[in-house]
């Protein structure tokens, strides 16, 4: 995830979701006043949240219960203040400017099909109307669709910002269902291990299972059930899936108790239709539930199983290409070597469970990245015959899995259609013309109408005067028009990296600077043009050219620009834009001299790009 501020913080709304590093650990959370949101305990979003007891608030930190185990057991952060919530259930947060209560703010988390206790979270503003979605991390279901209050907010048509999860924000990344990619890696492990033991002198195979300290459990969970073998796992791991089959019952007794908050559980509207995907999402919930009783397949004992798990990067590293770690793998496999010698062991029984001897041993890397470049499609299957310290070989393979608890290309569109947002903000992406590219992916999904209308409301409450400056009269400090409240022009321009510069886990690359940091044509007169505020008027619907030369010729004063866009219409300045594009064809021309016809129906709509039919 991205540290930039405009995919942390919601708006001005006092709501930080995963800000747990720099400016916002040293000041934000030192008012009680703020919230704060763990979407799910993974290390690139729990960031630099201090551990053993260090944090000290006195900002609360909201987030599932299966979090708010991990985060009081396991993180060591002081129960008082973490605040764990059921899926479905909403509470209250208040907006307090100067003393007063101005907003009142609810806030609802529903399961993000990603780790355990992973969330999505809904964030509705009762004084604006709207409703925002942060997706935290997560892999899009059609069961998302089925959700009461999001499924009442698209129907109303109140989704306004979608903070959304695009590391893999491109066509290529397709990656199969869940559910496919799990039968995969269970359905071949379960022929691996069938032949082991079947003699005395049989050789055996080892499997590994690559996983990282919190996710891929319905991979665990299947492969174990369908090979019939518990599964190895650490004590760290051991520790995780404690907090995450612990009963739902003794996390509302153990967290919810502390604090007072106003809760309220998802009721549907008799108007709200019955999802199509329901008694499919039945058995999807079903099987998404049995990570819950993984314990019961694990033991701590190696010796006990053929079946280990293994942490994330083990096997091979995938950046930048796949490139399998055979010799790290050989010598985990040495390590498993007999406890004692081989007189101290008593009966056969007894050396073939202390002295499991593998003469092969095959990882699964379960990755979303498996099928990322045609050098990680090609080497999917990688084998090599290693030489033991003991002068035996032994033959390693290591095997990429097309699995993600990320959302495919394929998926974020589908999810995209169905809110119809007013605008994505991107929360993964490598520098600004990553995230440009991704905002242009999503463009025609977006509620476009609302976007203008959103404008327009921000113009009413300019101040005339201001819209009325002459033209070669300009604002000497374009801060003004943030001073106007007008949020619609905060949203597009909020792009403020903090101070912190640390080196956080990420999924991919971090950008160095936020977007539109850079780009910037200095005028005259001191003021400025750059990508943020073309890019504003652009996402209005104006054709991006003509707003170059507008904005121009108004010193980089977008609302002034505006103005001119929506009462001078094309006249003299249609003639300036036309002498800029000396290299245009003559049939060019005569369709610029009809758009000039057309606008003298003095309609709003003739000032906007014509979209292609």
């Amino acid at each position: 995830m991205n540290s930039a501020d405009i995919c942390h913080r919601i708006l001005d709304l006092d709501i930080f979701v995963d800000s747990f590093q720099g400016h916002y650990l040293r000041n934000q959370t030192k008012n009680s006043d703020n919230t704060f949101i763990l979407s799910h305990y993974h290390g690139d979003h729990y960031q630099q949240l201090p551990r053993d007891n260090k944090y000290q608030g006195p900002a609360l930190i909201h987030c599932s219960h299966v979090t708010a185990r991990l985060l009081i057991e396991v993180h060591k952060v002081q129960e008082r203040f973490v605040v764990g919530h059921d899926y479905g259930s909403t509470f209250h947060h208040c907006v307090i400017k100067q003393g007063v209560i101005v907003d009142n703010i609810k806030v609802t988390f529903y399961d993000a099909n990603h780790c355990p206790g992973a969330c999505i979270i809904l964030i509705s503003s009762k004084s604006e109307g709207t409703t925002h979605l942060h997706t935290g991390d997560m892999r899009y279901h059609p069961r998302f669709q089925s959700y009461p209050l999001l499924q009442r907010a698209v129907q109303q048509r109140k989704i306004d910002l979608v903070y959304l999860d695009t590391t893999y924000c491109h066509p290529k990344h397709n990656f199969s269902p869940q559910e496919e990619a799990v039968e995969s890696i269970a359905s071949q492990t379960e022929e691996l291990l069938s032949g082991n033991y079947k003699c005395i002198n049989s050789k055996n195979t080892l499997v590994l299972l690559s996983c990282y300290s919190i996710g891929k459990e319905k991979v665990l969970y299947e492969a174990s059930k369908r090979s019939e073998q518990l599964m190895y796992v650490s004590e760290k791991k051991w520790k995780m899936l404690e907090c995450i089959q612990q009963k739902q019952s003794q996390g509302e007794s153990g967290f919810q108790s502390q604090h007072q908050f106003q809760k309220e559980e998802d009721t549907s509207s008799p108007s709200l239709s019955v999802s199509p995907h329901h008694l499919h999402q039945q058995k999807y919930q079903h099987r998404d539930q049995q990570h819950t009783n993984i314990l019961d397949r694990c033991t701590r004992d190696p010796t006990l199983s053929d079946l280990h798990v293994i942490s994330m990067g083990l096997a091979g590293e995938m950046f930048p290409f796949f490139r399998p770690n055979f010799q790290k793998i050989a010598n985990y496999v040495e390590e498993l070597s007999c406890k004692e010698s081989a007189e101290e062991i008593p009966s056969l029984k007894e050396k073939q469970r202390y002295c499991r001897e593998y003469d092969k041993v095959v990882a699964f890397i379960p990755t979303g990245w498996a099928n990322a470049s045609n050098w990680n499609k090609k080497n999917a299957i990688s084998t090599k015959k290693v030489q033991l310290s003991s002068s035996a070989s032994l033959h390693v393979e290591v095997r990429l899995i097309s699995y993600s608890e990320h959302s495919a290309f394929s998926e974020l569109v589908s999810f995209v259609e169905y809110l119809k947002p007013r605008k994505i903000i991107p929360t993964v992406f490598s520098d600004q013309k990553h995230y440009r590219q991704i905002e242009n992916r999503f463009r025609s999904m977006v509620d476009s109408t609302r976007v203008k209308q959103a404008f327009f409301r921000s113009m009413i409450k300019t101040d005339t005067t201001e819209t009325l400056l002459a033209p070669g009269v300009h604002l000497t400090d374009d801060k003004d028009c943030h001073n106007r409240n007008d949020k619609s022009d905060s949203i597009m321009n909020a792009y403020d990296n903090g101070e912190d510069k640390s080196n956080e886990e990420i999924e991919i690359v971090e950008a160095n600077n936020p977007p539109l940091a850079n780009n910037k044509i200095y005028l005259k007169h001191d003021e400025e043009i750059n990508d943020d505020k073309i890019n504003t008027i652009v996402t209005m619907g104006f054709d991006k050219k003509r707003a170059e030369v507008l904005l121009e010729k108004c010193h980089g004063n977008v609302q002034l620009c505006i103005g001119k866009l929506l009462s001078e219409g094309v006249g003299e300045d249609e003639n300036h834009y036309q002498k800029k594009e000396t290299r245009t064809s003559s049939s060019h021309s005569n369709a610029v001299k009809k758009r000039k016809a057309k606008s003298s129906t003095g309609m709003i709509s003739d000032y906007f790009a014509h979209k292609k039919k």
